[in-house]
């Protein structure tokens, strides 16, 4: 692998990770402000996480949807990397939709509607990489083992609210 090759590849891994994490993050700070008194006031599982801790799985979250969707970019096997890197966008594509459901519309059973077809969609994902690169699909086990978690307090939510 030639230097240029190399550098290319790291650029394309900082601008990947760079906008995912700008997705990610940019989406409840600016589009979709967190209504943290509407959000105390619901009654939550004993097993919600501390808002605290959300900043930082997130993070770590993010990180590795960047290096998985990286993996498969620059994968040579072109027409299962397109499909894969798709339905990746459309994935991340509900996860920003689904904090504009819960927070913005405080549409508790949309946002469920949202992160079950989110839930799904990422188990395609981690099938379909798996057939493209092992590494890129067992770094979204960590993923959908939160989102599935989330669905569970979402659904908690809309039933005991």
């Amino acid at each position: 692998m030639n230097l240029m090759s190399v550098f290319k590849k790291t650029l394309s891994l900082v601008i990947i990770t760079a906008i995912i994490l700008l997705l990610g993050f940019a989406n409840p700070l600016i589009f979709t402000p967190i209504n943290m008194e509407w959000y105390n006031s619901l009654n939550k599982s004993v097993i919600t996480p501390s808002s605290s801790l959300f900043l930082y799985v997130w993070l770590f979250l993010y990180i590795i949807q960047a290096i998985s969707i990286w993996l498969i970019y620059i994968s040579e096997k072109v027409e299962l990397r397109t499909k894969g890197i798709n339905l990746f966008i459309v994935q991340m594509g509900l996860n920003i939709i689904w904090s504009y459901l819960f927070f913005g519309m405080k549409n508790i059973g949309y946002a469920l509607i949202d992160i079950l077809i989110m839930d799904i969609l990422v188990v395609i994902c981690i099938v379909l990489f798996y057939k493209i690169n092992k590494i890129a699909s067992i770094l979204l086990v960590p993923y959908i083992g939160w989102l599935l978690l989330a669905t569970y307090l979402n659904f908690y939510i809309l039933i005991n609210n």
